[in-house]
């Protein structure tokens, strides 16, 4: 619990204060006292996810039934790979700014 409370990420550590608030008597355990904000998409990576598995699934199954990748997605290789490697660099560098 003391680490969710420490944490960075607000979706974690105010579930947990609240919990804390609420057994401490500080607020009411009336669900209808407190509304929690939904956590905002990140579309971006749910875009790179897809796009990993897609291209993770389609080597596996040319792999497993022994037939040639399609021309299609050879061809989208060289974009996806520069993209998934955009990525990775703006989420390391949100990282590293997180940490200044």
């Amino acid at each position: 619990m003391k680490l969710a409370l420490k944490s960075d990420d607000l979706r974690l550590a105010v579930p947990v204060a609240i919990k804390v608030a609420e057994a401490t008597g500080i607020l009411p355990k009336d669900k209808k006292a407190i509304e929690l904000p939904q956590p905002e998409r990140d579309t971006e990576s749910g875009v790179n996810a897809v796009m990993g598995q897609m291209l993770r699934v389609t080597i596996d199954k040319s792999s497993q039934y022994s037939t040639p990748i399609p021309a299609s997605i050879i061809e989208q290789l060289p974009w996806m790979i520069s993209y998934l490697k955009k990525a990775l660099e703006d989420h390391q560098n949100r990282q590293m700014a997180k940490k200044d």
